[in-house]
C-alpha cells in the first residue's frame, strides 16, 4: 500500500462528495497514517497539520463516509 493516491485514483476519488477541507492532501495524510500505523503527530508536513487531518478523518464515520 502506498501513502499517496495516484493521479489516476484521484480522478475517481476527487469528484466524490466530501466535507469541506478534505482534499487530496488530507486524503493522502489518512492513507499515510493507515499504511504506517504511526501516530498522527508523526504525520509528514506535506499532508498538513496533524490535528486537522486527524479531525477530518475522525468525522467521516459520523457523516456516513
Amino acid at each position: 500500500m502506498t501513502d499517496q493516491a495516484t493521479d489516476q485514483a484521484w480522478e475517481v476519488i476527487g469528484p466524490l462528495p466530501a466535507p469541506p477541507g478534505t482534499g487530496r492532501r488530507v486524503f493522502d495524510g489518512t492513507l499515510w497514517q493507515l499504511s504506517t500505523k504511526a501516530s498522527w503527530r508523526d504525520l509528514p508536513e506535506r499532508h498538513g497539520p496533524c490535528t486537522a487531518v486527524h479531525e477530518r478523518h475522525a468525522r467521516k464515520p459520523a457523516m456516513g463516509l
